[in-house]
């Protein structure tokens, strides 16, 4: 009986020595496999991200298509070169593309690109470095993931984005086009200010560090501080593009074509600064700069304060 049940012991000690080294053999290959996956996923995850700055973008998506290049002075669109790019944008856009990581990679995905949205993208971003460009490709929206199909520069591996990064990858020329940037934003460069509102106006005048205002018959002196609220509140506004090339039954519509408020800027360096402000039947505040084609919009709160502060009773208030 002793025999029989040391036989069986070992039988169970070799059994339980087999099962550990299967489940031992089982782990170690699996952590292999993973360890696998995840190389091939941060290799993949690595040609999304843009290796250099751009010196040209070109966009095409539902609504337009446009290319803008970079230059001594700035970024400037082909063709409409009169538009100020907001080059502060463009290097947001290119930092986030060189750290990008996909939520998702899905390797050997080309038999599925139609079903993906991807033969025919919704967005297109090709970037254009001194060396080698970028296409980034985005295609359908998957609304259970709460993501983006995306390839890059035509691989055969698909990725997925967040809403984030889709709306950096596909931006219409109008956001990218910078509000007015008049006289920089050092108060101590204006030299003079002309105001007119509702048919009203004043002046203020340099002299030395203060400012002589003229408003009807009466003039006073104002300390460089209390005028610069009037000069900072245009400075620092949120503008929003809302069109580049208005005609003037557009500038009509946005209360331009007679503007409720004109602010004129002159510069130590001899230049003038012309910003308006009008409002349209709803009362959307709107703003264009030295009489141009482009419109910006502003919020109800913020020309709520332009109107405070252009009043000339306001710098009549003592400091």
């Amino acid at each position: 009986m002793n025999g029989q049940r040391v036989r069986r012991e070992r039988k169970l000690i070799l059994c339980l020595a087999l099962l550990s080294a299967a489940v031992y053999g089982a782990l170690l290959g699996l952590r292999v496999l993973q360890s696998e996956r995840g190389a091939e996923e941060r290799a993949y995850a690595a040609q999304v991200r843009l290796p250099d700055s751009p010196a040209v973008v070109e966009m095409v998506n539902t609504e337009e298509s446009y290319v803008l290049t970079r230059g001594n002075g700035g970024w400037v669109c082909q063709g409409n070169e009169e538009l100020k790019i907001n080059s502060v944008l463009i290097s947001y856009m290119s930092v986030t593309l060189k750290e990008l990581s996909p939520r998702r990679v899905l390797p050997d995905s080309q038999a599925y690109l139609k079903e993906f949205g991807l033969t025919e993208p919704a967005a297109e971003l090709t970037l254009r470095m001194s060396e080698g460009s970028r296409t980034y490709r985005v295609g359908r929206y998957n609304p259970v993931l709460d993501e983006y199909y995306m390839t890059v520069d035509g691989g055969d591996c698909v990725f997925l984005i967040g809403r984030e990064d889709m709306d950096l990858i596909d931006r219409t020329l109008l956001e990218l086009i910078a509000g007015p940037g008049f006289v920089g934003t050092d108060i101590g460069s204006v030299t003079g200010i002309h105001v007119v509102r509702n048919g009203e106006e004043y002046t203020a005048e340099r002299t030395g560090d203060r400012f002589r205002i003229r408003w009807g018959d009466r003039e006073f002196e104002r300390s460089e501080y209390a005028v610069s609220g009037v000069y900072s509140v245009f400075n620092s506004a949120p503008y929003a593009c809302c069109r580049h090339d208005a005609d003037e039954a557009a500038l009509a519509a946005c209360g331009l074509d007679e503007p409720e408020i004109s602010v004129e800027f002159t510069t130590s360096g001899g230049d003038v600064f012309l910003l308006e402000v009008g409002t349209d039947g709803e009362g959307t505040f709107h703003v264009r700069e030295n009489r141009g084609g482009t419109i910006y919009r502003l919020s109800p709160e913020y020309g709520a304060l332009i109107r405070e502060r252009v009043d000339p009773a306001w710098l009549d208030a003592p400091e």
